[in-house]
């Protein structure tokens, strides 16, 4: 699910193109507005979800695991990007692929039977609900400092 507020996009490339101190402001400021919802993803992972996953698992050359909280809670970032491409413009993403196998292991294999059993719950198990719980104020918070940011754009604009 997203959240779509018109004309971000177009007003960030404006920004960068005319005032690229003040885009970088205002990616620091989106952060900021963002911060319950990753404080809330982080403080949901536990130091151990399995006891398999102590275990080095590599697939195709890559390692996923083993779990480490740590890396697991700072895998959990806020992402600004108006690019062309990009659907999203900011996003909340995470990084650690031992992480992000928590929260998208199907139900369809034994490992996604196991963290839904175990009080995990179904796929999206920890970001969708920390944004669930704080979409609201954070989504407010985001749309003034968006209108905030148009409008000394504009004030620039005209004089």
């Amino acid at each position: 699910m997203s959240i779509k507020v018109v004309g971000v996009k177009d007003t960030l490339k404006d920004l960068r193109t005319l005032n690229p101190e003040m885009r970088k402001q205002f990616a620091r400021d989106a952060k900021q507005i963002a911060a319950p919802i990753t404080t809330t993803a982080k403080a949901s992972y536990p130091q151990m979800p399995l006891s398999g996953m102590r275990y080095r698992w590599m697939q195709k050359g890559r390692q996923l695991l083993p779990w480490d909280a740590r890396r697991a809670r700072s895998g959990v970032q806020v992402k600004i990007d108006a690019g062309r491409r990009r659907n999203g413009v900011i996003t909340i993403i995470q990084k650690d692929p031992a992480a992000s196998i928590i929260e998208f292991a199907s139900n369809k294999n034994r490992l996604g039977r196991s963290l839904s059993t175990l009080a995990w719950g179904e796929p999206a198990r920890v970001m969708w609900p920390a944004a669930d719980s704080h979409l609201k104020d954070v989504t407010r918070e985001m749309r003034q400092a968006i209108d905030k940011v148009a409008d000394d754009l504009n004030r620039k604009l005209i004089y």
